[in-house]
Formats: C-alpha cells, sequence, structure tokens
C-alpha cells in the first residue's frame, strides 16, 4: 500500500502541474524532486519493513548484466522508432498526437512491461511484478513527465491532460485498493483491471 500512495502522489503532481498547460523548467525541476524524494522514501519504508534478501554470486553475473543493457538498448530503440510512427500516424489521420499516445503508444510502450510482469507471475514472483508496475508508473508521471521540459519547456491542453490525469488517477486508485484488500492477484481481480481499462476507452471517448 505504501507503494501504492506514492505512486497517487506522484500521479497528482503531474495532474495539477499539467492542468495549467504547459510544463516550465521549474515545474519539471518539481517532478524530477518529486521522483528523487519518493524513491528515498520507498527505499526506507522497503529496507525497514523487509528482509533484505541475500543472493548469492555466481560466475553468470556478467552475463546477465551484459543481457540486461543489451535488451534495454532495444527497448530504447524501438521507443524511438514508435514515436516517429505515432507522429506520422497523428499527422496522417489529423488526430491530436495526445490522444494517439494516449490509446495506442502507451500500449506499444507497455508491451516490454508486460512480458517482463507475465513472465515473472508464472516464476510465482508476484511480489517482482507488482513492484515492476507501481514503480514504473512512479516514473512515468513525475520524472518521465519533468525531464524533457526540464530542456525545453512545452505547452499543450492542459484540459485534456487534466482529465486524462484524472482518470488515471482513479484508475490507479481502484487497482491500490483492490490489491491492498485482497492482497492477491486472482483471476476476479484480473478481470476488474481489464474492464476498467476498456472503460477507459468508453468514458473517453464519450
Amino acid at each position: 500500500m505504501e507503494l501504492g500512495r506514492a505512486e497517487l502522489m506522484g500521479l497528482l503532481l503531474a495532474i495539477f502541474i499539467c492542468k495549467s498547460g504547459s510544463i516550465s523548467r521549474l515545474d519539471a525541476a518539481l517532478l524530477i524532486s518529486g521522483y528523487v524524494l519518493l524513491v528515498i522514501a520507498m527505499r526506507h519504508y522497503l529496507l525497514k519493513n523487509q528482509a533484505v534478501q541475500h543472493i548469492e554470486r555466481r560466475s553468470r553475473v556478467g552475463r546477465h548484466v551484459l543481457m540486461f543493457f543489451i535488451c534495454m538498448s532495444g527497448v530504447a530503440i524501438g521507443s524511438y522508432f514508435a514515436i516517429t510512427s505515432i507522429i506520422s500516424l497523428s499527422k496522417e489521420f489529423q488526430i491530436p498526437e495526445y490522444l494517439v499516445s494516449f490509446f495506442a503508444l502507451s500500449v506499444g510502450t507497455s508491451l516490454p512491461e508486460l512480458v517482463v510482469d507475465l513472465a515473472a507471475i508464472r516464476r510465482g514472483e508476484t511480489g517482482l511484478a507488482i513492484g515492476d508496475i507501481i514503480g514504473s508508473n512512479i516514473v512515468d508521471s513525475t520524472l518521465s513527465i519533468g525531464i524533457g521540459p526540464l530542456i525545453s519547456p512545452i505547452q499543450f491542453s492542459g484540459e485534456i491532460a487534466f482529465t486524462t490525469g484524472l482518470w488515471a488517477f482513479v484508475v490507479s486508485a481502484a487497482v491500490i485498493l483492490t490489491l491492498g484488500l485482497r492482497r492477491r492477484l486472482d483471476r476476479p481481480a484480473g478481470v476488474f483491471f481489464i474492464g476498467l481499462y476498456l472503460l477507459s476507452y468508453l468514458l473517453l471517448f464519450m
């Protein structure tokens, strides 16, 4: 639940900054600072309340590190081409880039994360999957939004950003509350979460 609260705090910060329709360097600095503070707070909480696992060193550590960086490089390259394609599609069909990225690009960039989480769940590492999902949402709502405007301030539709951001907050809160109360991730919870995702399309298009 503590990780979930941190995610919601980061999301709230992003929502109210984006409500103005622009992100200045000062706003970007606040978002990045928020990310740093949340990471420090979560590290302190996790080390205090969970036993640290001592993993035995193996001779294949170097190989795993190499594979990790190769896979991350592939994700970075794929993201570049995905963004280029989304911009072209947005111009071709005259659809706002924000909406295209909200419904299409977000799915594409989440596919590597989805594969990782499925692999973790199959191996019984549900904590790894949940931590990855919530942690990535904290990064997305603070660091990812702030790093670009820190270099070059941006402007956009504040109304659309506030509406979609508020709905993202509601969905995130529902997911976190469900996991916190049930303390397990099973099929009923999965069906409920997928239903929330599909409901997003219906509500936002209306």
